[in-house]
């Protein structure tokens, strides 16, 4: 049996490229998945907080009922195909218990990640105002407090 240069055999005779491309196949929708619903999260949840026009302020139930009907929603839509986690850290977490595997949970990452940012720039670019500029759905500190004794709040 004579093997092509550019690839090696591995157990059972199958190459590395067709076990990374078996890895890719059946693990692409849950990966898809995690950067749609991060997508959506940022997208959807962050739009609630932009000001309505006439209210000098939001209501305050406005954001965390949006925020929990996204969630709701992609868990509804994406937790049978990935888990829906939505957040990094929970991948992170759910790769230490041995829910998913450590490969996944770096592709889940980066696509929750990547998802974000595409979230974000979507609602950038179709916001009426200036999100960062007016730190719209930023984690900054209350007005009362400064920047360094928020973090022992």
């Amino acid at each position: 049996m004579t093997i092509p240069q550019n690839q090696t055999i591995t157990s059972f005779g199958n190459t590395k490229q067709d076990l990374v491309m078996n890895w890719i196949r059946s693990e692409w929708k849950g990966i898809l998945a995690e950067f749609v619903s991060t997508m959506l999260l940022i997208a959807l949840g962050c739009m609630s907080c932009i000001p309505i026009e006439g209210l000098s302020l939001n209501p305050a139930m406005y954001a965390p009922l949006t925020f929990g009907f996204v969630v709701m929603f992609n868990i509804q839509i994406f937790g049978h195909i990935s888990g829906a986690f939505m957040n990094p850290f929970v991948s992170i977490i759910a790769a230490l218990w041995g829910k998913i595997s450590t490969t996944v949970a770096i592709a889940y990452i980066i696509a929750e990640m990547a998802g974000a940012a595409l979230g974000y720039g979507f609602l950038v670019a179709i916001a009426p105002v200036d999100m960062a500029g007016d730190g719209l759905c930023l984690t900054l500190p209350s007005q009362g407090y400064k920047r360094i004794p928020s973090f022992s709040c």
